[in-house]
């Protein structure tokens, strides 16, 4: 009798290494999607975050603010803020932001998508108030004509 080794470890190696890279290239292009996102932001280049998203993405975003007032929720569709008129700015232009970090705190495949989670720092200023700003950042990053882009988006921010 003939022993022959079997095959299987070696293929099934085979599909793993054939696999990784791709997957790889999926990770680390939704996680530098993600960092354009934070530099846009922090650059106030509103085109350049739209063209991060897909035009039926979902953005929710919830802000907590411990209480100085009522905690607030939003959920949208990121064409119904491309499509908006801009009367929303002047209240925005009053608060702002500095020391601003991120860092992406994990990265997973979640079926045909690529799930980032992170959290940027900073201080704000607003009115009367001033403090720390946490938030906490989910981005659900799916390949769509050719490119990766945000599918959903959720952003829970605390203010203390």
């Amino acid at each position: 009798m003939t022993y022959l080794p079997s095959k299987v470890p070696a293929l099934v190696f085979a599909a793993l290494t054939a696999a990784s890279p791709a997957m790889a290239d999926q990770i680390s292009d939704a996680e530098a999607l993600v960092n354009s996102y934070y530099t846009a932001a922090a650059q106030d280049d509103w085109n350049t975050l739209y063209a991060l998203f897909s035009e039926d993405s979902t953005i929710k975003i919830s802000m907590q603010f411990g209480g100085w007032i009522p905690d607030e929720h939003f959920t949208f569709k990121s064409a119904d803020l491309m499509n908006a008129d801009n009367s929303g700015l002047e209240e925005l232009e009053k608060f702002t932001q500095s020391n601003l970090s991120h860092r992406i705190v994990k990265t997973e495949e979640v079926g045909d998508t690529i799930k980032v989670y992170a959290v940027q720092t900073s201080t704000y200023a607003y009115e009367d108030h001033t403090g720390d700003l946490t938030e906490n950042d989910t981005f659900v990053i799916a390949n769509a004509v050719g490119q990766p882009l945000v599918q959903t988006y959720q952003n829970i921010q605390n203010y203390e």
